[in-house]
């Protein structure tokens, strides 16, 4: 699965309500993905509950990823989950869940202003932002209605603000994410047992993170902000820590997530 190339990265763009806002040093909200549990069900431990299946053993180390030498032996020998564990990963969208993630995502990011959090929602409806995300996912072999393709995609896309990279160079390392987050997502039997509207607003959620963070990179990188870019690294950053990972501790690899450590 070829992933998504630089140059789409780079033709996404806010509106103007949305360019005017500053994204910059917020800590992208995930209060939508604390209510359907996934920091419960914990992103680090689904990571490495599919590396031990794949190994036999617990790993050391950065816990969900490990040297060059045992993600090689990952890749070669890591077992497909069942098929019918892979088919609960997908889920039939609705569109009330899809406004209602609208509604809660905006609030999140309004910090409580009421008018704000209603600015907010008009200008992500506005520029259909959650079909922007199934639309770039889709032409790269992914569906924003999967859990495991969705959460590949934001972390990578996550990876790819905080450290100013470039994951395209390594199509086959995000290929080797997709299979261990696909394993570890289908062996959890409290993912599994969400329900579709769940499973939805969890990924709407994670879409509306990943082009929010990825366009507002754009826009500072355009006007040469570095200030506010540093600053929305560490807002990204301290997201996905709450999901578990560390996204400057690590590097994107053929094998997928390296730690630095």
């Amino acid at each position: 699965m070829i992933w998504l190339k630089r140059t789409l990265l780079l033709s996404l763009a806010l509106s103007a309500p949305l360019a005017a806002q500053d994204f910059s040093g917020m800590d992208m909200p995930i209060s939508p993905v604390q209510n359907v549990g996934l920091t419960n069900i914990g992103t680090i431990s689904v990571l490495k509950a599919a590396e031990n299946r794949s190994r036999g053993r617990v790993s050391s180390g950065l816990p969900g990823f490990s040297s060059h030498a045992s993600m090689r032996a990952q890749a070669a020998d890591m077992p497909a989950p069942p098929p019918s564990a892979v088919a609960k990963l997908s889920f039939q969208p609705d569109r009330a869940v899809s406004e209602k993630v609208l509604q809660d995502v905006s609030r999140s990011f309004s910090g409580g202003d009421a008018a704000k959090a209603q600015t907010f929602q008009r200008s992500l409806a506005g520029d259909n932002v959650i079909g922007k995300f199934r639309s770039l996912l889709g032409k790269y072999g992914y569906s924003s209605d999967n859990v495991a393709d969705v959460l590949t995609a934001y972390l990578v896309l996550s990876w790819e603000v905080v450290n100013n990279g470039d994951a395209m160079r390594y199509p086959s390392g995000v290929e080797a994410l997709h299979r261990r987050i696909q394993a570890g997502l289908a062996g959890n039997p409290r993912l599994l047992a969400m329900t579709d509207a769940q499973k939805q607003s969890m990924s709407e959620t994670f879409g509306y993170l990943a082009m929010i963070a990825s366009a507002t990179r754009n826009e500072l990188e355009r006007k040469g902000d570095q200030m506010a870019l540093a600053k929305l690294q560490d807002g990204v950053n301290s997201t996905t820590r709450k999901l578990g990972i560390d996204l400057r501790t690590v590097k994107m690899t053929e094998q997928g997530f390296v730690s630095l450590q």
